[in-house]
């Protein structure tokens, strides 16, 4: 039998079976955080949306346990899943003015006891409150970002490389090469760092070059100067 739902939030943008499966789940385990520890909870979901990488997400999901905020990681996941997809919706012009009465009520429509939805709806009115907040978030990200893939996250490797003598010819066995190669007595090794760029978006998002030491040095003193000028534009703006 087909659940007919009050709110415009499971109306206008309907989740699938899987989807509101998957937002029961998740209020069931937020039910078990602290009433008094919600906005806190809501202040750590705000801090992973703005996070650029996976590890800082990791980082803040790891800090609300520690914290004491949430029991255990998988309760981090459930309540950043359940604010962020609250937040998108009372920052939907088509959603925004639901009240979290007539949600809780249609959560209560797809299984979720009474008990829990009476924690759930305090949660959710404190999202709504926020929500300008991720309206604005939005509205600055969609700006900033323009037309070119953004800054994901960087990885980097270092090693040493050895340095011989010569380069094995065609034809010739290994074992006469072995005989006459070996590392270069001044230079043995040579230093290389291996950087990885991640971006959010195109193809590939994802590209891995070289450098040496001086060359990386040369890309972090540009990157420096870049930052140097966009922080001499910010301050002008500021006070003209």
């Amino acid at each position: 039998m087909a659940i007919e739902f009050k709110s415009r939030t499971f109306t206008i943008s309907p989740l699938n079976d899987e989807g509101l499966k998957a937002l029961k789940e998740d209020a069931e385990i937020l039910s078990n955080v602290n009433v008094a520890s919600f906005p806190q909870v809501i202040d750590s979901a705000k801090e992973i949306i703005l996070a650029k990488t996976e590890r800082d997400e990791l980082a803040l999901e790891e800090g609300m346990v520690t914290s004491r905020l949430v029991p255990n990681r998988q309760t981090a996941l459930a309540a950043y899943r359940f604010i962020r997809y609250f937040f998108k919706i009372f920052a939907d012009d088509s959603t925004k003015e639901d009240s979290p009465e007539d949600i809780v009520k249609d959560l209560e429509g797809i299984g979720l006891s009474s008990n829990i939805t009476c924690l759930i709806a305090k949660i959710i009115e404190l999202i709504k409150q926020e929500a300008k907040w991720y309206e604005y978030n939005r509205l600055k990200e969609s700006f900033s970002s323009g037309l070119f893939p953004s800054f994901r996250g960087i990885g980097t490797t270092v090693e040493l490389r050895g340095v011989f003598n010569r380069e094995i010819k065609y034809g010739e066995k290994v074992e006469e090469y072995a005989k006459e190669a070996k590392l270069e007595e001044k230079s043995p090794m040579v230093p290389v760092i291996s950087i990885a760029i991640t971006l959010d978006s195109g193809t590939p998002s994802r590209f891995i070059f070289q450098a040496s030491p001086e060359e990386t040095e040369w890309l972090i003193e540009e990157l420096k100067a870049s930052l140097h000028k966009v922080n001499m534009i910010i301050n002008h703006c500021k006070k003209s």
